[in-house]
């Protein structure tokens, strides 16, 4: 059987992907596609785990690499909404209605416990752990 399946969480931000792979499973007429063949995967999928059959795609890592690859030499102007990019930025604005209201780095947006700091805090209250 060739496919794959992928599987994503409805709701929340794409930052890995998990895979499944059916093409080791041969099936036909005298050997009907029954959920025999999903004992290994009944089994992996509540944790997500890798296994020869299944393996785990870090989309964030891999745009963060990207990211960096691009803007890498190069004076950049990023509207982001994704934390990881963020800390990386040399300078931070924060917009509120379309004014400046706040500037400066990650860390030091935190230290000033502002409007950066409350959304941060905010964000990363609403992450599920793990």
């Amino acid at each position: 059987m060739k496919t794959n399946l992928v599987f994503f969480t409805k709701g929340r931000e794409t930052t890995k992907i998990w895979y499944y792979d059916l093409s080791h499973i041969k099936t036909g007429k005298k050997t009907p596609f029954t959920l025999r063949h999903f004992e290994e995967f009944f089994q992996l999928l509540p944790k997500r785990a890798d296994s020869k059959q299944s393996w785990t795609v870090d989309f964030s890592a891999r745009l963060q690499k990207a990211l960096d690859v691009l803007l890498r030499g190069r004076t950049s102007f990023i509207v982001a909404h994704r934390l990881s990019t963020i800390r990386k930025a040399n300078l931070v604005l924060v917009l509120d209605q379309g004014r400046i209201v706040e500037r400066g780095t990650h860390d030091s947006l935190l230290r000033a416990q502002g409007i950066y700091a409350r959304l941060h805090h905010e964000f990363v209250s609403a992450q599920p752990p793990g």
